[in-house]
Parts: C-alpha cells; structure tokens; sequence
C-alpha cells in the first residue's frame, strides 16, 4: 500500500464520519460546502468518488439508525430545511443529499426538489417520474441528453407523445407519456415558438421564427407539408376536429385588426393565409389545392368560397 492510498483511505474515512454527524445531528457544514461526487468530473473519478464517499456514508448512516427508511426521512427532513434557505446559502447541501437518496433507491421518482439549488448532480440515466422541480436551480449537473434551451412544448390528447421545441430549431418528440426520447431532428432554421398535435396524434404542426409552419409525421418525422408567413410564428393549433390548422404570425399585413395575422389549414383541402393563399403543390390525383378563410373588416375570421384544381 502506497503513502497515497493511505492518506486518501484517511482523509476519506474522516471526511465520510463528519459527513454522517452532521446528518445524524441535522446540522450540516461541510456537506454544505463541498460536493461528494462531481457531476462533471471524468467517469473513473465519479464513480471513485462514490464508493469512497457516498456508499460508505450510506452504511454508517444504516448501522446509525434503524436501516434505510430512517434514512430516507433524514434525508428528507434537511431537504425541508435548505427549502427554506436563499439559494446562496444552501452550497452543495441538496446535491448531496439527493445524491445519498438515488444512490440509497437507485431513482429520484417522486421526490420533491422544489426551491432547491441542485450543483454539481449526476443525473444520468436516473428516472425522475413525478419528482418536483418548481422553482429549483441546477447548475453544471449532467443529464441523459444535451438540449438547448426550450421555448415550446406540447402533450397529444392521450398524452402518449411530448414534443419539446429548441431555441436553435430543433424539435424532440418522447413517447410514453414522455418517458422514452423518441425523436429529434432539425426541423427550422431558427427557434421553434410553438408545437400542436393533431387530435389523432399522427401529426405535429411546428412554428418557427424562420417564418415556416411544418406539418410533421409523428412516428417517422417525415416532413408532410410546409408553409411560410412572412414574419414570425408565435402560435399554431388545431381545430377540435382536426380539420382545421391556425397559426399566428406577426406578418404586418394590414388587413386585421388584431395585431397577429392568422392562417388557417385544412388538412386535404388547402392553404390560406391573411395574406393570401399559400400555394399546395399537388400531391396526388384529384388534390384540391386551395380553401379559404379570410379576415373580415372587423378583424374576424369568415369562411370564404375554395378553389380547386385537380392533377393531371
């Protein structure tokens, strides 16, 4: 044995009995000023950190107490106590502590984590079904996939698919009732501002700052349609019965009142915009490419006469 290894059996078995009394005694100093294990830290490293800190800490605190339920309601009872601490104060507390708790459980499921600073977690893989993240801050914590930042999200009606939509673009579909990353493409060029499921839940409609609305298969991605506003999408959705598609853009046209132009789609039948038509290109024999809806002086939305024409 090395003078290394000693000194870091040492060092990890005080640090590892300090840890325990400060639990034991709901009194928390280092745990609040150091993590256990680092999030960020290399694979080796992280999982070294847990078997010389976190599982040994877990025992103590076992053989301390009258097994792992008794630690669970520790753990919980100072998770109560950082809730009420301003984030600056609370350090690597929560983080700690939610780390000893999926380590303890091997998941997060229904854990409330509200309104705590979570730093440096591990979360990897972890199942966090139900758990509570109102108001809760996380930073340099490692997660299962890398996104960007969200700005749109939407449920089908059954809730068996979540869509999410990127700031640069992209769109992530998860299927059972979101627990399962399904699908992610690029579906714009700039930031997806809003996403709406079919009521049939076959088909996402997607609006885009790039100016682009997108109709989207939902098992496959294929790309179904796609039209442009000459603005920015801030809105899209479907009429109760499927039939109809509306979006909201900023088009400036002059021709409503209120202050977003809207389009509407109805699926097999054609495109309309406050605008004017948007062209359908034909897709198959006897494709009607053009329906109607039009503002009215007042700023509402009339049902105008559709023309058709069928391929040749």
């Amino acid at each position: 044995m090395t003078l290394h290894s000693v000194v870091l059996e040492y060092v990890s078995a005080h640090l590892v009995a300090q840890a325990s009394e400060e639990i034991e005694q709901a009194r928390l100093w280092r745990l609040i000023q150091y993590g256990l294990c680092e999030a960020q830290a290399k694979d080796y490293v992280r999982q070294t950190q847990e078997r010389l800190l976190v599982a040994p800490l877990l025992v103590r605190l076992e053989s301390a107490s009258l097994g792992p339920i008794d630690v669970e309601e520790r753990v919980r009872f100072l998770l109560d106590q950082l809730r009420s601490w301003n984030q600056d104060a609370q350090g690597y507390g929560p983080a700690n502590l939610v780390t000893l708790w999926r380590v303890l459980r091997g998941n997060l499921r229904g854990l409330d984590l509200s309104r705590l600073v979570l730093r440096g977690m591990y979360l990897q893989g972890v199942e966090m079904q139900d758990a509570t993240l109102c108001g809760a801050l996380l930073r340099e914590c490692v997660f299962t996939e890398n996104f960007d930042a969200i700005i749109a999200v939407a449920i089908s009606r059954s809730g068996q698919y979540w869509a999410a939509g990127s700031k640069r673009g992209e769109v992530l579909v998860w299927r059972e009732a979101g627990q399962i990353l399904y699908l992610v493409w690029q579906a714009h060029t700039d930031m997806v501002t809003s996403l709406a499921f079919s009521p049939d839940e076959r088909t996402l409609a997607s609006g885009s700052y790039d100016g682009s609305v997108k109709l989207w298969n939902v098992e496959s991605r294929a790309l179904l349609w796609s039209g442009w506003h000459t603005d920015n999408i801030f809105s899209v959705a479907f009429s109760p019965d499927g039939s109809l598609l509306a979006s909201g853009s900023n088009d400036a046209c002059g021709r409503s009142s209120r202050p977003n132009q809207l389009a509407a789609c109805r699926r097999l039948r054609g495109i309309a915009t406050g605008c004017g038509d948007w062209p359908l290109p034909p897709m198959a024999v006897s494709w009607p490419a053009r329906a109607g809806m039009a503002p009215s002086s007042c700023g509402r939305w009339e049902r105008c006469e559709a023309n058709a024409y069928a391929r040749r």
